[in-house]
């Protein structure tokens, strides 16, 4: 109960019993402004090179489609009891976005595969208030939203190049 952390914070009990909204909003709230933080700063270097690149639409649909397979991985991967919150899950996903997007135009995608691994690393080893499922639902449903999506025209090795730029140096924080 990642809420019962916080003082003076309401606990719903959770989607199983009727509150279906915390599907979603549980990507919009975090118990910590550390983690608000990190996850901001992350968005606010992924976010805008990744829209200018998919459009405005589908970059709204990938990052929605990421925190949803966040929150599903977590229903079916953690235990019952477990809860999991904030969009770190959403932030994977743009980061599989960056990966498809990488691929598709035929830039380098090393760096973005080393990045990731690090964040992978970090999620593993980094202790029980990392949700692993959390962050691998929301990279699958990131990586699959953006090779349906497709982009916005055709995709060049400069704006993965620019993508990249902006946002490689502070995925570490996820």
């Amino acid at each position: 109960q990642a809420c019962s952390v916080v003082e003076g914070a309401y606990w719903a009990a959770g989607v199983a019993t009727g509150a279906w909204w915390q599907v979603l909003t549980s990507a919009f709230t975090h118990a910590e402004l550390i983690h608000l933080g990190a996850n901001m700063l992350a968005l606010y270097f992924l976010g805008p090179p990744l829209e200018q690149v998919l459009g405005r639409a589908r970059f709204l649909a990938v990052y929605l489609v990421s925190a949803l397979a966040a929150s599903a991985a977590v229903m079916w991967l953690a235990a019952p009891d477990s809860s999991a919150l904030g969009a770190s899950g959403a932030i994977f996903g743009m980061l599989g976005a960056l990966l498809v997007i990488a691929r598709k135009s035929g830039g380098n995608y090393q760096t973005i595969l080393m990045w990731l691994g690090i964040n992978v690393v970090i999620t593993v080893v980094g202790g029980a208030g990392i949700s692993w499922q959390g962050h691998l639902g929301g990279l699958l449903g990131g990586t699959w939203m953006t090779a349906l999506a497709g982009d916005r025209d055709t995709i060049t090795e400069n704006d993965v190049h620019a993508v990249a730029t902006r946002s490689i140096e502070c995925t570490v924080f996820e």
